[in-house]
């Protein structure tokens, strides 16, 4: 059994088999319209590498493009996506394998590094047979929402479709590493996702967008999943505004990440916000000269939202 790149012009003849693996690996639904909008539509780039044996495919790793901004500039990286393989073919590395043939064909297309959030069961392999480095542990902040007192305010409006102007080199994030979001990413991101629905508060400044905060409701829980702001005030406008719609909705928490030493943590806990779980690893493979990159190494130099661990939010 050999791994291979997935071409496009496969993408559609394999995917009734992507979706039946699927089904054998994880007990969650999927569907077609998922996988095309996950795998196929992220990127110019297919990042897929999956082996066959006996004319079915029995494992698959994937990555999503995603454009890194670092030290103000922009570099190619890539998300980890799901890992699947048969529960008969389980034991035989195949993992690492398709990783390591992934990671050396996104090389021939410049790609810096890839990003994995893995879980307690794959972050051993990734680690040791892959060379990722844990950058951290990211606790979800979380708020006991019924224990919160509100103003009764009117909510900002909405912008769920992003057909507003998002700039993302505006927003403040003090000058750490993130993904770039713009009104393209954005609207793929969320608005076009078709697993999950998200409301989108926005600060309307003329068209354009001067702040924004996407939540997703799950359960009794709000799910702050990115936001934007050009300044700290903003942002408790737009973090109240999520809270009063979660009081609104009847949730009993809000969750969100924030990246800790800035002035955005330290807003988050004067609202009573609070480190709880689940708390999340966080790792990078480097594609290229991790000399040039190691800055990328220490979390303190980056600016993740729960949105970017695309796999769960």
């Amino acid at each position: 059994m050999r791994p291979q790149i997935l071409t496009r012009q496969d993408f559609t003849r394999y995917l009734p088999q992507f979706i039946e693996l699927y089904g054998n690996c994880f007990s969650g639904p999927i569907n077609e319209q998922y996988f095309i909008w996950r795998y196929f539509e992220c990127g110019k780039d297919l990042l897929i590498s999956i082996i066959i044996d006996k004319g079915k495919v029995v494992s698959f790793y994937a990555a999503s493009p995603w454009q890194l901004v670092n030290k103000n500039e922009t570099t190619k990286s890539a998300v980890a996506l799901n890992t699947m393989t048969h529960p008969d073919y389980s034991g035989r590395g195949l993992f690492p394998m398709l990783a390591r043939y992934l990671y050396n064909y996104m090389r021939t297309l410049g790609y810096e590094q890839v990003i994995l959030f893995p879980n307690h069961l794959s972050n051993k392999t990734a680690t040791k047979k892959l060379g990722a480095q844990t950058i951290y542990e990211i606790p979800s902040l979380e708020l006991n929402v019924e224990e919160y007192i509100v103003e009764n305010i009117d909510l900002l409006p909405t912008d769920n479709e992003f057909d507003l102007i998002y700039e993302d080199a505006r927003f403040l994030r003090e000058g750490r590493a993130h993904v770039l979001k713009d009104s393209g990413y954005l609207r793929w991101r969320y608005y076009q996702n078709p697993m999950n629905e998200y409301i989108n508060f926005v600060i309307n400044n003329n068209g354009k967008a001067d702040g924004y905060v996407v939540c997703k409701e799950y359960e009794d829980k709000l799910n702050i999943v990115d936001i934007g702001f050009l300044n700290i005030i903003q942002a408790d406008n737009l973090i109240y505004n999520a809270i009063v719609y979660a009081k609104k909705t009847h949730k009993k928490y809000a969750t969100i990440w924030a990246p800790i030493n800035t002035e955005f943590h330290l807003l988050l806990e004067s609202m009573k916000f609070k480190n709880n779980y689940p708390i999340q690893y966080f790792s990078i493979v480097h594609l290229s000269d991790e000399d040039s990159f190691k800055e990328l190494n220490h979390y303190n130099n980056w600016f993740v939202q729960l949105g970017d661990n695309c796999s769960v939010y």
